[in-house]
């Protein structure tokens, strides 16, 4: 302010000075005019010429001398006066106009930023429905994942230019608010206004970026999900299969420790998986029963696999017992047994129903697993 001020002041005496040359200009070449027309006259008449000058110069500065210097001064103070007047107008003009001009821009900016919360509340809606339909028919290898993210980079390089206009915004806002005082507090509540608003869109655009990252585990999830499905269908078929029981009758010991490994195995992958899913339930996610109900299906299927091949190894461990001891067996009383007592077979699944539970039981007692 003290510069503008000064520049006022100097602005001021330059145009005084300015006026009170071009005033003794004006009297200089009033004179030399009547030089000019006194040339043609006569000796005489040249002579009362230059009295009628003197009389008239004498007039002339008597006349200067005190009415006309103080008109002269005072039009000069009317001009500095003026001047100053229509400076501050200036001013004032230019101070109204910034005032106008950030007003709008504010309006215009808060105008954008609601209509990128509308986007981001539509665009939410699009990856719970999205995700939603993919858990429900478990598809997770759709690459519609990817196009959602491509939308939610646009949506952050808009908020990117926002939040730019944003800052440049309060800065012009806090300058106008020093230069008019009397307009802060409408300006302040407008441009707070704004700010409210790009906070909000900024939590927007955070919330969707953690759905899709939700969204992302969610598919990863199912996609373990379906792959240990698929082996326990498999491992269920190999169980249940007579050939693969035969073989491992005529096979060494260790053949049957190596499903017996696969299955630790895949116990030790749904210990991850189920502690991924527990993670999403306990975020609150939007599909919490869905991933439950597929932990726990996927639970029931690998628990019964491994009651079913212990027993199934208990049967296939008495059926060499049996063996080896009627190798070992005298022939007499082979025959003997042979005549006295009927052949009982060893079917494949000839366990009782009560050793599966008894078996399932202990097991999911022994479990590190807790689920839910």
């Amino acid at each position: 302010m003290e510069d503008l001020l000064g520049q006022v002041e100097t602005l001021w005496e330059v145009l005084r000075r300015r006026h009170h040359r071009s005033m003794i200009d004006a009297n200089s070449s009033e004179r030399l005019n009547l030089e000019r027309d006194d040339n043609h006259e006569t000796d005489k008449d040249r002579l009362e010429g230059r009295m009628s000058e003197y009389r008239a110069t004498t007039e002339n500065v008597e006349f200067w001398s005190v009415p006309e210097v103080k008109d002269l001064s005072e039009t000069l103070e009317e001009n500095d006066r003026g001047m100053l007047t229509e400076l501050l107008r200036c001013l004032d003009q230019d101070e109204n106009f910034d005032h106008c001009e950030v007003e709008e821009q504010q309006s215009t900016l808060k105008l954008r930023i609601n209509q990128l919360l509308s986007r981001c509340a539509e665009f939410s809606m699009d990856i719970l429905d999205t995700e939603t339909d993919m858990a429900v028919r478990c598809e997770p290898n759709s690459s519609e994942l990817e196009g959602l993210q491509e939308q939610q980079d646009e949506l952050e390089r808009d908020y990117q230019v926002i939040k730019e206009e944003v800052e440049e915004i309060e800065g012009l806002a806090s300058q106008l608010q020093v230069l008019l005082p009397e307009m802060a507090g409408a300006l302040g509540e407008n441009v707070h206004a704004t700010q409210q608003a790009w906070q909000e869109l900024g939590w927007s655009i955070a919330e969707n970026q953690c759905n899709l990252q939700q969204f992302r585990q969610l598919q990863d999830f199912l996609r373990a999900y379906l792959a240990m499905i698929s082996w326990t269908e498999d491992t269920q078929t190999c169980i249940f299969s007579e050939a693969s029981a035969q073989q491992w009758r005529l096979a060494e010991s260790s053949v049957p420790s190596e499903l017996d490994l696969r299955i630790e195995q895949k116990f030790d992958e749904f210990d991850k998986l189920a502690a991924a899913g527990q993670k999403l339930i306990k975020e609150r996610h939007h599909l919490a029963d869905i991933i439950k109900e597929r932990t726990e299906e996927l639970q029931s299927m690998l628990g019964w696999i491994l009651v079913y091949w212990r027993a199934q190894k208990d049967q296939l461990g008495r059926e060499r017992s049996g063996d080896s001891r009627r190798s070992d067996a005298p022939q007499g009383d082979a025959s003997r047994f042979s005549q006295g007592q009927p052949q009982v077979g060893y079917p494949c699944y000839s366990f009782h129903v009560n050793t599966i539970f008894i078996c399932y039981n202990k097991l999911f007692q022994n479990t590190t697993t807790v689920l839910y």
